[in-house]
């Protein structure tokens, strides 16, 4: 695993055999780390925008991913988000998706899918299931031949998901798949904070 000190335009280390690359506007902070200070604004913004449907929250995040993305100066031909994990009314990274794209002048694809559908969250998942989670592959429903994909996703945690996302869509014929993240998961380690992943 890579160890990043700057989030900002590095690449990730998921596994031995994948490497995405990626762009982040910061680190996310977790709720549980308030108590010890470290909940800035960020990460409350955050929280905020998964939680709930705010208009103007939506559009303050996705100007803020968009100037990242500018500041990469590579050129994409549409714009991608992954599936979510289970069915619900509210599905920010969606809305975070939209808004980048108008944000970026480029075309919204909702063409990647869990290959065994929807279910429940990986969060309420233990041991063998949240693994068999894990183990399920991602299914793109377009020809994506010679594209040059942006994937948006809002928090990277452990990158599994953007590592199965971008192998459907380089399966699917994409030419090259670029991921950009709200934040980077932080979390408590013996030594001070450091990534999930």
């Amino acid at each position: 695993m890579l160890d990043l000190t700057e989030p900002i335009g590095k690449g990730i280390r998921i596994t031995e055999r994948s490497e995405i690359k990626a762009v982040c506007v910061g680190r996310y902070y977790p709720k549980r780390l308030k108590r010890l200070h470290y909940w800035d604004e960020f990460s409350r913004d955050l929280f905020q925008f998964k939680k709930f449907y705010d208009v103007a929250l939506i559009e303050k995040l996705a100007k803020s991913l968009a100037e990242v993305i500018r500041n990469t100066c590579k050129s994409f031909d549409v714009c991608t988000f992954p599936p979510a994990s289970r069915q619900r009314l509210y599905y920010p990274c969606a809305h975070l998706a939209k808004e980048t794209a108008t944000e970026l002048d480029l075309d919204l694809f909702d063409c990647l899918q869990w290959a065994g559908g929807k279910g429940e969250s990986q969060k309420k998942r233990i041991g063998k299931m949240k693994l068999k989670r894990l183990g399920e592959s991602v299914d793109c429903t377009s020809d994506l031949s010679g594209l040059h994909i942006l994937l948006i996703d809002d928090i990277c945690t452990t990158g599994i998901t953007l590592s199965k996302c971008q192998e459907s869509l380089f399966f699917a014929g994409a030419a090259e798949v670029f991921c950009a993240i709200l934040g980077w998961t932080v979390s408590e380690d013996a030594d001070g904070f450091k990534r999930a992943f």
